[in-house]
């Protein structure tokens, strides 16, 4: 398998295991400024500061997953629409089908077109609450890692008050 292969395989356990849960999403950017925060008060110059610019590379990483989970929900509604055009009687389908495929392949080739069918039907509203989670979690993860980046030097302000 090809690295593409293998990234899909990544995004797809990814998007499933961490970005469809709030409390994962939360646990992979709340840490990182506390953890500059906590650096910089124990005195590591600028650890706030980058925090900030780790922060926004996790809302790029979003970013990307978003774009990746946005074909993933394209492409399930278009074989959903295809096979909605075959017809959603199992009939229908094997009427289809007699045409190109060899009569024994018939039966088995419909039974897997309505699993597919029945699958993507369930799957595409978990993948499109999944998508709206990630992008409250990039827009969150940017804006207040460019803040942080921004202004986390101040932050040495308040200490010294």
């Amino acid at each position: 398998m090809n690295s593409i292969g293998m990234s899909r395989i990544s995004c797809e356990w990814f998007i499933r295991n961490v970005a469809s849960k709030p409390v994962a999403l939360t646990l992979l950017f709340v840490p990182i400024p506390l953890i500059g925060l906590v650096s910089e008060v124990c005195g590591v110059d600028n650890a706030f500061n980058k925090s900030g610019a780790l922060l926004v590379c996790v809302a790029i990483f979003c970013v990307y997953l978003n774009h990746f989970l946005s074909k993933e929900i394209e492409r399930q509604k278009s074989e959903i629409k295809a096979i909605k055009e075959i017809g959603l009687s199992r009939e229908a389908k094997i009427n289809t089908l007699k045409v190109a495929v060899p009569e024994e392949m018939v039966a088995t080739i419909a039974d897997h077109m309505e699993a597919v069918f029945n699958n993507f039907s369930n799957d595409i509203p978990e993948l499109e609450l999944t998508q709206r989670k990630l992008v409250i979690t990039e827009f969150s993860a940017g804006i207040v890692g460019t803040l942080v980046w921004g202004f986390g030097d101040l932050i040495q302000l308040i200490s010294w008050v």
